[in-house]
């Protein structure tokens, strides 16, 4: 869809963001599994594509630096303000770590400020 305004053209575009992740339980041991449920919503005034959301064990509370990806899964495209919840079993390694999820884990979706992709527990 293109918008037109006295600034120009406007694309519309998705956003997508998640608004939960949660871990169960919310402190594990070493080689034990939890669930984990996100909840990802779409925040754009476009439909997003079908993406790949990736679940990370971090050293920090972020993608950025040291990281292990434990998990991925296929989501179906959002409409505009539509909504998924998620859940999934995670084994955790060796260490102590931060989860973060990510929305569009490859880069795949043109968006609205892209950098609210990620969220940690």
């Amino acid at each position: 869809m293109l918008l037109s305004s006295a600034f120009g053209n406007l694309y519309a575009a998705s956003t997508l963001v998640f608004t939960t992740v949660a871990c169960s339980p919310a402190t594990v041991t070493l080689e034990s599994k939890f669930s984990l449920t996100t909840t990802m919503v779409n925040q754009g005034d476009a439909a997003s594509p079908t993406t790949v959301t990736n679940y990370y064990l971090s050293i920090v509370t972020s993608k950025e630096g040291t990281w292990l990806l434990t998990s991925k899964h296929s989501v179906k495209g959002l409409a505009p303000l539509a909504n998924t919840t998620k859940k999934v079993k995670i084994t955790v390694p060796s260490g102590t770590y931060y989860l973060v999820a990510c929305a569009d884990g490859v880069n795949k979706v043109k968006e609205e400020g892209g950098t609210k992709n990620c969220l940690n527990s």
